[in-house]
């Protein structure tokens, strides 16, 4: 994607109106549910309001084990979509990620598009940067855009298919496992490793665990297939 900060508002702005009205969703591969079969209990000897979905993920309470993922952000456009999302998740219980904080890092007058503390509160807030983007930054780099936002974890997403196919993608990947190391090192806050809609391998997991990492949004197909948003 383009450094340029006069050109980064209209790729975002591209994503948002692509997402809403193109069909990008995944073509030939989904997330299994319809291979799944649920043996039916027809003697729980409970009551319904004795089920309980809360769990607790990051030190934070959720309600449902629920994650409003990798929105958006560096557009007006965006800000409301960030906001409105996000206040659903504090009156919800949910959980909720930004989107690429990549314009944030460019552009400085872009940050208000990812800030929703003051509409939640309590909700358990994701930061997100490329990887190939934290490899050229420094720590105090990536903690300010997570303390800019009040971030209780920083996603660090890999996201090799989607920079090969859209027009100026970074293609040198190389540093990478470096650069998540690092920052599980010296980063005051968790890391999550992140993909883009293709998935996390078993190796690459492995890989990911032996430097570290304790979190990883697999981000598996099923939903927007961010290659074809870029196609």
């Amino acid at each position: 994607m383009t450094d340029n900060p006069a050109e980064l508002p209209q790729r975002k702005a591209d994503h948002l109106a692509l997402c809403a009205t193109d069909d990008v969703a995944f073509k030939a591969k989904g997330p299994l549910f319809a291979d799944v079969r649920l043996i039916h209990e027809a003697l729980p000897d409970l009551a319904v309001e004795d089920v309980s979905l809360s769990c607790t993920i990051l030190g934070k309470p959720l309600r449902a084990p629920i994650l409003i993922a990798a929105m958006t952000g560096g557009t007006e456009r965006a800000a409301k979509v960030n906001r409105e999302l996000a206040e659903i998740a504090e009156q919800r219980g949910y959980a909720f990620g930004v989107g690429s904080q990549r314009a944030m890092h460019v552009r400085k007058e872009s940050a208000s598009t990812y800030r929703v503390r003051d509409v939640a509160p309590t909700t358990l807030v994701l930061g997100n940067v490329g990887v190939v983007q934290a490899r050229s930054m420094s720590t105090e780099e990536v903690h300010a855009l997570a303390h800019e936002i009040g971030a209780d974890a920083m996603c660090i997403h890999l996201n090799p298919a989607m920079e090969l196919v859209q027009p100026g993608g970074d293609r040198d990947f190389r540093g990478g496992l470096a650069t998540i190391e690092r920052l599980v090192a010296e980063l005051d806050r968790p890391i999550i490793a992140k993909e883009t809609g293709c998935g996390i391998s078993r190796a690459t997991g492995v890989r990911l665990a032996g430097v570290g990492v304790r979190h990883v949004d697999v981000s598996g197909a099923g939903g927007t297939s961010w290659v074809g948003v870029e196609t």
